[in-house]
């Protein structure tokens, strides 16, 4: 009997030992796949960092392209604010004729009509007549007032309905 139950601490010392390199091996495995998805997890990390700071550095370009295109369009608003007030009718200066000796001096002109029935179209936009009524500025070369009256009645004359609402010259050079 002594030898049975040596025989059976002797089986049961070789399946403690096959148990305990089994559970070793089990370790280690669990080991290694810790230490891959450890690996895994830090290499995704600094993905995750370096995509993080892509992102950043994208959002605060983003941000300052946002500045700069609102800085453009506020730009944009005032220059064409500014072109309309240039455009504006009203601030028109007109030539009456390019012809001038070095002698002439520079008059500038206030024309007016307010006798829209004597407009050669009759149909002509509403900002047009508008511009007649509140006076036309234009610019006439000539030697004296008189000769400047008589450029401006010879192409706008008193039976169309045009009148001279002011003709004062120009300080300054006499030819510009």
């Amino acid at each position: 009997m002594e030898t049975g139950i040596a025989f059976a601490f002797g089986i049961g010392f070789i399946a403690l030992i096959a148990s305990l390199v089994r559970a070793s091996r089990l370790i280690r495995d669990a080991q290694y796949r810790i230490e891959r998805v450890t690996a895994a997890k830090e290499t995704q990390v600094e993905r995750i960092r370096k995509l993080a700071k892509a992102t950043l550095a994208l959002r605060r370009e983003i941000r300052q392209a946002e500045r700069r295109h609102t800085l453009a369009e506020e730009d944009c608003k005032s220059l064409e604010e500014k072109l309309r007030a240039e455009m504006a009718v009203d601030r028109r200066v007109y030539v009456l004729d390019d012809r001038r000796t070095p002698s002439d001096r520079t008059w500038l002109a206030l024309i007016i009509n307010n006798d829209l029935t004597a407009f050669a179209n009759p149909h002509a936009p509403a900002e047009v007549i508008a511009s007649w009524r509140a006076g036309r500025r234009f610019v006439v070369w000539a030697l004296d007032e008189k000769k400047a009256r008589e450029k401006i009645l010879l192409r706008f004359s008193d039976r169309g309905g045009y009148s001279i609402r002011v003709l004062r010259e120009r300080p300054g050079k006499s030819a510009d």
